[in-house]
């Protein structure tokens, strides 16, 4: 018989979500989770303030240069 496979990453990650929903409780992972997703949304929709330009490109070179 051969040994059984090891767990994929999938399966790994179900098993450490398991593991979170019984020693911190459903809602709390939930809420967590939530929490996680609101900040990784902020971060993607929000421009960072330092990586805009100081004066903003005029619409002739918006239109009109490649």
């Amino acid at each position: 018989m051969e040994a059984p496979a090891s767990p994929t990453p999938i399966d790994q990650g179900e098993l450490n979500l398991r593991k979170r929903l019984k020693s911190h409780g459903a809602e709390d992972v939930m809420k967590r989770e939530h929490e996680e997703e609101e900040e990784e949304l902020e971060r993607l929709l929000l421009p960072d303030p330092d990586q805009l330009p100081v004066v903003p490109p005029s619409a002739v070179h918006c239109n009109f240069v490649a």
